[in-house]
């Protein structure tokens, strides 16, 4: 923003209700918003109230053209923010308030070090704010006109109708960190456009017309937001379900263990051949019959076909990389099960082909953390190869992660017979889920989604926090959490 148009706003808004000081300084009457601008000199400074929620900070911060990417690096106590138009100072005032500041007048990015500034409960008090909502399994999309959004060759296309007297049109969403700045509009016969490249997936979004948040208007899908206001909800898709023939069949549905088994959420698509439904579907194994006119059929098609163990059969299909599940040995076994929660603990499903060596099952999983074990002629047993058991005994079920982000490290305690971590991620399970132990520290992988984890480590019984990590909370106990946050 240039000195002239900064100006130029600063006068407008004390036209409409902020209070002129002496010299250069101008301050905003209404301190409800959680953010307030002035002028200091040659430096433009905001004074951002703690207290506020994440969502209102940035709605506000829209106001004033702060890029919601400045703001949460100011919030996470990064002391010199450099964009390619501005260094950005950060100054902690009090307790609930933190002072983010410019030049008014175009400075040199200058190299800044790594420092970093210790945080308090208070900033973190806003940080809480900023977890994404969980991903959903399934979704299809509900435009009134289907043209204001188009997904071709890896390209999403964004489409705002009309807003023809709009002078500035942003796009932002989960897939830019909900930036205020970065994704901007160009004005097109129909209104407003942009296209960038997106991968399939659940995202959240908004229009910012002139400052103004704004749902899209040709977007049926809608999600409360902690704001009070709603967001749009779009799914860039991954999969088409296709039947053939059925010509005279009324209503063909998809019923699938990612939606329920429902037989009313996935209606399929008349077309010349036969019928289709095209979604975006979570990464996984997942098991899905047809429904014409009711009556459920498996897919004629599919190249793999499972036992539900009630007696039917299910369709499979994958999304994703495939693993395989080994168990070594046990080669006079007449029947090997792979059974977790991952497919709902079914004792039938997943039945496990023999090899020369043992037993093994290729199978497709979202990153994630699982538990599972083994049923050897009836018998369930711990994979025996895997160190990650969630019991004291390691009789209990095997651990797997599935690309982790993250490692829980915990250094000493080498005489210490039981090393657990648990936390929200794992439901506070009891003991919870075994570490082991390499070169002097505990050790265990997982995958963690975008969000904020409280944990503890519990060594022989003991509960502590980690030691390594100066985040914490308070909990019901009054013995506190450690936490962790897991960036998008």
């Amino acid at each position: 923003m240039n000195t002239g148009k900064l100006a130029a706003l600063l006068i407008a808004w004390c036209l409409v209700g902020w209070m002129p000081l002496t010299g250069q300084n101008f301050v905003s009457i209404d301190k409800q918003n959680g953010i307030v601008c002035r002028v200091e000199g040659d430096r433009l400074v905001f004074s951002i109230d703690l207290k506020q929620t994440w969502a209102s900070l940035v709605e506000n911060a829209a106001r004033f053209d702060v890029d919601t990417a400045v703001l949460r690096q100011a919030l996470e106590g990064i002391p010199a923010i450099v964009t390619s138009e501005a260094v950005w100072t950060v100054q902690k005032t009090g307790k609930d308030f933190l002072l983010l500041s410019k030049a008014l007048w175009a400075e040199q990015p200058a190299q800044t070090g790594s420092d970093v500034v210790m945080v308090d409960e208070a900033w973190y008090k806003v940080i809480d704010q900023m977890v994404y909502q969980p991903v959903a399994n399934f979704g299809v999309n509900r435009f009134s006109d289907p043209g204001v959004f188009t997904y071709r060759d890896g390209l999403a296309t964004f489409t705002l109708k009309g807003e023809r007297n709009a002078r500035k049109v942003m796009l932002s969403g989960t897939f830019n960190n909900w930036s205020t700045m970065l994704t901007r509009m160009e004005k097109t016969e129909k209104g407003w456009s942009v296209t960038f490249p997106l991968k399939p997936g659940e995202y959240e979004y908004k229009y910012i017309v002139d400052g103004n948040w704004t749902t899209d208007p040709d977007n049926d899908i809608r999600r409360d937001n902690e704001t009070g206001s709603q967001n749009s909800v779009v799914f860039v898709y991954n999969y088409r379900f296709y039947l053939e023939g059925y010509p005279k069949a009324r209503r063909v549905m998809v019923g699938a263990s990612f939606n329920g088994w429902s037989d009313r959420s996935l209606r399929m698509t008349r077309t010349a051949t036969g019928w289709e439904l095209p979604l975006w579907v979570r990464e996984g194994t997942h098991a899905y019959k047809f429904i014409v006119d009711g009556e459920w059929m498996l897919d004629p098609k599919a190249r793999v076909r499972r036992p539900d163990g009630k007696g039917n059969e299910n369709s499979f299909f994958s999304i994703g990389d495939t693993m395989t599940f080994r168990l070594r040995g046990f080669t006079t076994a007449r029947k090997v099960v792979l059974s977790g929660n991952f497919n709902g603990w079914n004792h039938q499903e997943l039945q496990m082909l023999p090899t020369a060596g043992g037993w093994e099952l290729p199978y497709v999983l979202a990153p994630g953390t699982y538990e599972y074990k083994y049923i050897v002629d009836g018998k369930w047993m711990p994979d025996p190869d895997n160190p990650f058991n969630n019991n004291t005994r390691g009789d209990g079920n095997s651990i797997l992660v599935v690309s982790p982000n993250y490692a829980f490290r915990l250094k000493g305690f080498p005489d210490a017979r039981g090393v657990f971590v648990s936390g929200t991620f794992n439901g506070w399970s009891k003991p919870g889920y075994r570490m082991f132990k390499k070169e002097g520290e505990w050790l265990l992988p997982v995958f963690l989604a975008p969000g904020k984890y409280s944990y503890k480590f519990v060594v022989d019984g003991r509960w502590i926090l980690d030691p390594a990590n100066k985040l914490w909370e308070q909990n019901e106990f009054n013995t506190g959490n450690s936490v962790l946050w897991i960036e998008r």
